[in-house]
């Protein structure tokens, strides 16, 4: 096999669960090959300018993906619309649907969708260097290359071969009930799938940051933390499409009359923390989450025995899911020291709210700190300030008032000085940049935010700073910004009249972002989308 054979023949088993090629496989590389060589053609090298890399053979191997997917009704791109379709009453976003679109079919629409949706993923800012660039749906790069790709399609559509081994492996017997099974498929589905198998470079770069700065631990501890983070991608990254994690688009693959589509919908968070180690009995290892007093009793279909080393009253890190109403282990497991000497010294949020998803405490005081925040900012949720240390000091004194209305509510007294407000969640470079203008929102959902160099181009008539322009590219920077929240776009959306600044290059339709726009803040800001109190920083020099 030549090189340029090879390299499609690869990219095409990338995206299958088995090593050894199949005369069915051979059909589809034959077809990928195909299109890789349409890929090739001058007309599209300007669309392809805007990266630094683009492998062709992937990329047609991931369109003949879904040629696979329709013809052997694998279910994967069926799931996405009907989702897409549930949440938004239309099929498809970014694209208007004709009356030759039919469900069970290749569609022209399908394939132009996963064109742009494949070169917007490889811009990601976690696992690229460089800035992202928006990438027009209706570009006329894009739309070309549909039509030559749907004309293969479309000629080997009446004859196509049917992939029955692919399809076997994902519809899992309905009384499989053992979570390692579905783990796989849930692994295999977000890092190796075609809908979904940007996810593994995601993988990828964070191993490389993983290795880096733990490049002096011995190699079996480093195999752990690989272990470590792959399994929490699998079970708690939110995808690019839709920001669904991996088990919720395997319950909607294997269709809602499946008997595990219940159990999968129900999977709980992956959680890792310390816990101390109880004991065990015939059917579980005991172990106790000190900081709540809960106790979690993990089953011993994953985790058989203790290491005969580590004692009751020793402290673990352990990983945890739950599965089918039982705790299972997954993912890594170190042990410390004793219970007693451990969380004294351990002072961290990871151990105290390692259960903090099902307090609704936290929700109830983002209200209330919401609340105060109105009252002492004159109504308004957002501030404008010429140095991060004046807002600091504004943050500061406003947790002042905080703490004195919450011991006036409870009838305690109290000092009322509290510490300068540079949390562990500010990144250490924010001391840096300490000078720059800062915008401030409080987010009702998540808590105060932080936004760097972008005082000057917000026209807020409380904000001293701006001088007099809006740049029409900021708001579609903010819709990018993977760490700048729902909650601000769509307040400056809302107050600044950026709407109509919401355009991808080159459109003519002025409708098509607004349109679309959930969609796209769910794919652009897929792990900030349904939001948990916290402080964000955002660098507006960064968007850009």
């Amino acid at each position: 096999m030549d090189t340029s054979k090879k390299s499609v023949s690869q990219a095409w088993m990338a995206y299958h669960p088995y090593q050894q090629e199949k005369s069915v496989d051979r059909y589809y590389i034959g077809i990928s090959i195909k299109v890789r060589d349409i890929l090739r053609g001058k007309s599209y090298s300007t669309l392809f300018d805007h990266f630094d890399h683009i492998d062709l053979a992937e990329l047609a191997a991931f369109l003949v993906s879904y040629f696979e997917d329709v013809i052997s009704d694998l279910g994967l791109w069926r799931a996405f619309r009907n989702e897409h379709e549930r949440l938004y009453g239309k099929r498809l976003p970014l694209y208007d649907i004709t009356d030759d679109y039919y469900e069970e079919e290749i569609n022209f629409e399908d394939v132009a969708f996963l064109i742009w949706y494949y070169l917007t993923c490889k811009q990601d800012p976690e696992t690229v260097e460089q800035n992202g660039c928006l990438m027009n749906p209706e570009a006329p790069e894009i739309l070309m290359m549909t039509e030559k790709v749907f004309a293969i399609f479309e000629e080997q559509y009446e004859h196509a071969i049917e992939n029955n081994a692919l399809r076997e492996f994902i519809m899992l017997p309905e009384d499989v009930d053992d979570f390692y099974e579905v783990r796989y498929r849930i692994q295999w589905l977000l890092t190796s799938s075609y809908l979904f198998h940007f996810m593994t470079d995601l993988l990828i770069s964070r191993s490389k940051s993983v290795m880096e700065k733990y490049k002096d631990w011995p190699a079996e501890q480093k195999v752990s933390l690989l272990n470590e983070l792959k399994d929490g991608i699998t079970l708690s990254e939110n995808t690019h499409l839709l920001a669904y994690k991996g088990h919720e688009w395997y319950a909607e693959i294997l269709g809602r009359q499946h008997a595990l589509y219940k159990p999968l919908k129900a999977i709980g968070r992956k959680r890792s923390g310390n816990l101390v180690y109880k004991g065990k009995s015939k059917e579980y290892i005991h172990f106790e989450h000190p900081p709540t007093g809960r106790r979690i009793d993990i089953t011993r279909r994953s985790l058989e025995d203790m290491d005969p080393h580590i004692l009751p009253g020793t402290v673990v890190t352990i990983g945890f899911v739950k599965w089918m109403e039982e705790w299972w282990f997954s993912g890594m497991m170190a042990s410390w020291g004793k219970e007693k000497d451990f969380f004294k010294a351990d002072k961290s949020l990871i151990s105290a709210s390692l259960f903090s998803d099902e307090n609704d405490e936290w929700k109830k005081t983002i209200v209330e700190q919401y609340s105060l925040f109105l009252k002492y900012n004159h109504g308004r949720p957002v501030a404008f300030f010429d140095s991060f240390f004046e807002a600091n000091n504004f943050v500061r004194e406003f947790m002042m008032q905080w703490n004195f209305e919450m011991r006036k509510k409870l009838n305690q007294p109290g000092d009322e000085k509290v510490p300068p407000f540079l949390p562990q969640e500010i990144p250490p470079s924010i001391r840096e940049r300490s000078g720059d203008d800062c915008v401030m929102f409080f987010n009702k959902e998540a808590g105060i935010e932080f936004l760097t160099h972008m005082c000057p181009m917000i026209p807020d008539d409380n904000n001293k700073l701006y001088k007099g322009r809006i740049d029409p590219a900021l708001p579609m920077h903010l819709v990018m910004a993977n760490d700048c929240s729902c909650g601000f776009v769509h307040f400056a959306l809302d107050q600044y009249g950026f709407k109509k600044y919401l355009l991808f290059p080159g459109e003519k339709n002025a409708r098509l972002v607004p349109d679309n726009l959930d969609f796209l803040l769910r794919l652009y800001k897929r792990n900030g989308y349904f939001p948990e109190p916290q402080v964000h920083m955002v660098d507006s020099k960064r968007l850009r």
